[in-house]
């Protein structure tokens, strides 16, 4: 089983409970929770796998990527903002954007409230009907868009070897999820510009997600995450009478950047 790391979750784990079987499964991110743990379902010693392929030899050996790191944590996301740690200009930006009806200006502004003012619903509102269409264009390096974003629903699954930038936009508290995203860009691209091959891809962290997870923390667990294939799967059902129905599919919002 490919991505055996979700055969803990739900109906993958039933899976492997239902058959009496030889058992094997292939994960780049297997999980050690205590109540989410891959190595328990193989009867393997947690931590340590039948075999173990690291990132940096799979580099070495010519079959992956390497990565660069950029990191420059927006602090107000986190912080929110003091009116008086400003400059003269950005108090001025501030005055225009954040005075009420009567030019009352607040002290501070805390980032729970930044965050709803930043993330409004209007970024969000504009659905996509034809979100697959848009995907397939997307691994398309001569076709429109050549910039995707999106929340969680590019993380796994999708394989598009000329990205060559990723942007974290969002703090990620999944060990499993942090490395999922940054598989996105360790594919080989041959002959990606003026018939040179790629060598690296850049990661633009924007919340402190390597700080963190460099820091040893372990994180925790985001929860299961349908893979594409699986949402694309779920737009068009039948149900019990026969019935053929169609859901509404949205792509909107972690920021993955591709330049060609």
């Amino acid at each position: 089983m490919d991505e055996a790391h979700r055969s803990i979750y739900n109906k993958y784990k039933d899976i492997f409970t239902y058959f009496d079987a030889l058992l094997i499964g292939l994960t780049a991110t297997p999980k050690d929770d205590i109540d989410k743990n891959t190595y328990d379902i193989f009867d393997l010693e947690s931590g340590v796998p039948t075999y173990g392929y690291e990132l940096s030899q799979a580099v070495q050996d010519g079959y992956l990527t390497d990565f660069v790191t950029i990191e420059s944590e927006i602090k107000f996301i986190s912080q929110g903002i003091s009116y008086d740690d400003l400059t003269s200009e950005e108090k001025e930006e501030y005055e225009n954007t954040f005075a009420d009806e009567e030019g009352n200006v607040p002290e501070s502004i805390d980032a729970g409230a930044l965050n709803e003012w930043l993330f409004n619903y209007d970024t969000i509102k504009n659905y996509a009907s034809h979100a697959q269409n848009l995907i397939d264009d997307f691994t398309d390096p001569a076709k429109f868009p050549q910039i995707a974003i999106s929340v969680d629903m590019l993380d796994t699954g999708i394989d598009v070897p000329e990205i060559l930038n990723l942007v974290f936009f969002k703090k990620v508290f999944s060990r499993a999820k942090f490395w999922q995203m940054i598989g996105r860009g360790t594919r080989l691209c041959p002959a990606l510009i003026d018939c040179i091959d790629k060598e690296l891809f850049y990661i633009f962290d924007l919340c402190g997600n390597f700080a963190f997870f460099r820091m040893g923390a372990k994180g925790r667990e985001a929860g299961s995450v349908a893979t594409l294939q699986e949402r694309m799967f779920n737009i068009i059902c039948i149900d019990a009478t026969g019935c053929l129905c169609i859901r509404r599919y949205t792509l909107a919002g972690a920021r993955y950047k591709r330049s060609v």
